[in-house]
């Protein structure tokens, strides 16, 4: 018999089984920049709709992933990611009052927190990685909190701004991690979470090819599925967006390796000009929510 597991939206553990992998990857390193990375099954709960993974593994394997995790790669593409910080900071910035603390929720080497600092916030932050804290903070002398948010003791009301970039899909709780956010958050301050739209035409249209099926994600969000988790957890939605990619062109060109063979070897083609290699691609699939 399939093990169920309560749902962390409205508790039920009625749920049916959407999607069961023929491959179980067990005990696997976590890189942000792996494709294709499948879960064991992933499940939808019959009472509320939420969608989720059930691993086939204790979830303090996934937690020593992402203690132990190193991504060489990922810092390939700092300028690109920087980049993308600043897109998400421009948004924010439009709510930014006479305070001026923010933090970011699972900030990995810091480039977001590099660039908020730049323009004028005092940053915090959070994360897992031991490699990706001690990178944020040598190189940029950030102040980073290595351990889960809980753990951090920050202060009653005590932040303006919370961003949770690539980060809520990870949690094994997110609500209770939403519950500890809105503690720490001014009664005015805005919280934005970003994360991989299960209900997108790309999801519909890829399945379980599509990136956001990941054995690293174990939630899978929409609109109404993040309205419902936000709404429990004290927060008003104030808007959505689409978040806008932006990479260089031989990194897109790696993403379609496991695609489409023929666009893969296209583009391998096109990067042998390193001027052409080296340019940066903003690309927005709409398969990625913004919430604020």
């Amino acid at each position: 018999m399939l093990q169920k597991v309560k749902c962390d939206l409205c508790g039920s553990i009625d749920q049916k089984d959407i999607f069961i992998s023929k491959k179980i990857n067990n005990s696997r390193p976590y890189f942000i920049t792996e494709s294709l990375s499948l879960p064991h099954r992933i499940s939808r709960c019959n009472n509320c709709g939420f969608i989720f993974a059930i691993p086939s593994e204790d979830i303090s394997v996934f937690l020593d992933a992402y203690a132990k995790m190193v991504d060489e790669k990922y810092i390939e593409e700092e300028y690109g990611r920087r980049l993308s910080a600043r897109s998400i900071l421009k948004k924010l910035d439009k709510f930014k009052g006479s305070g001026n603390k923010l933090l970011d929720i699972g900030c990995c080497t810091g480039f977001l927190l590099y660039e908020a600092r730049n323009m004028g916030w005092d940053t915090f932050g959070v994360e897992l990685s031991i490699w990706a804290s001690r990178y944020a903070t040598e190189r940029f002398n950030l102040k980073i909190y290595n351990m889960p948010l809980e753990k951090a003791n920050f202060p009653n009301e005590y932040f303006d701004i919370i961003i949770m970039q690539d980060t809520i899909e990870h949690l094994q709780h997110p609500r209770q991690t939403l519950l500890e956010a809105n503690r720490i958050l001014k009664t005015n301050g805005i919280l934005y979470i970003n994360t991989p739209d299960i209900e997108s035409f790309t999801s519909k249209i890829l399945h379980a090819k599509w990136w956001g099926i990941n054995q690293f994600h174990l939630y899978y969000f929409s609109k109404r599925s993040l309205n419902k988790i936000l709404n429990l957890s004290g927060f008003v939605v104030l808007g959505y967006d689409s978040y806008v990619r932006i990479f260089t062109l031989d990194y897109w060109s790696e993403r379609f390796k496991d695609y489409n063979s023929i666009i893969y070897r296209i583009l391998k083609l096109i990067t042998k000009i390193r001027v052409i290699k080296k340019s940066f691609l903003r690309i927005n699939l709409r398969d990625q929510i913004e919430v604020f």
